[in-house]
């Protein structure tokens, strides 16, 4: 059995529709209860900043809550030795909303006069499997067309497809990181750039 193998391959981007915002909310202290406090206190100022921008405490999802303890070192006849320093308490929260450009700005705002130690904006496609079907339709008629001119030019014709392969990447973009001292933002985000590839092989007669 003859067979030609051709690859297809399509690339296309959108403008993203979804935004998340990741606060890093901290709190430390030499006690433990002391530092679980602080971190409260931070999250409480961040929640009642976006409360004023309409959004509700439930809004926002923690994604990683983390305790560590905090070391430093104290050098004693010339020899550097652990000391304990205390807790620090670091939680993550995400929340998500449409991105629109008035939004984004004012989210970044509010995040950098809130409680989060540092913040960072994420985006992406509400129908993401949609643009993924896209893109995959896309490249197998890339992969026929292509086909069809090879074995036009060979003098051969196409039968049936005896195999497919398919290989895809995306890749989306994060727009700003800041620490939160930092408000003076302006955010326009990237499109996402995505691409598909598929390997079709053809029997030919």
């Amino acid at each position: 059995m003859r067979t030609i193998s051709v690859r297809g391959r399509a690339e296309c981007s959108r403008v993203p529709d979804v935004a998340e915002l990741v606060c890093t909310v901290r709190g430390e202290d030499a006690e433990y209860e002391k530092a679980y406090a602080a971190l409260n206190d931070a999250l409480a100022a961040l929640y009642a900043a976006f409360e004023k921008e309409g959004y509700r405490k439930g809004d926002f999802k923690t994604g990683i809550f983390r305790v560590n303890r905090k070391k430093s070192y104290v050098r004693e006849e010339n020899v550097n030795r652990e000391v304990f320093a205390g807790y620090e308490f670091t939680n993550v929260l995400t929340l998500r909303f449409p991105c629109e450009t008035e939004r984004l700005n004012r989210a970044a705002h509010t995040a950098a006069n809130s409680g989060a130690t540092d913040f960072s904006l994420h985006f992406s496609l509400k129908n993401d499997d949609d643009f993924k079907s896209e893109l995959l339709k896309a490249a197998c008629k890339d992969a026929k067309a292509r086909a069809q001119v090879i074995a036009a030019a060979c003098g051969v014709q196409l039968g049936a497809i005896s195999e497919i392969r398919q290989d895809g990447e995306a890749r989306s973009f994060a727009a700003v990181r800041a620490f939160a001292a930092d408000s003076a933002v302006n955010i326009a985000p990237e499109e996402i750039r995505a691409s598909e590839t598929v390997d079709v092989v053809w029997e030919i007669f």
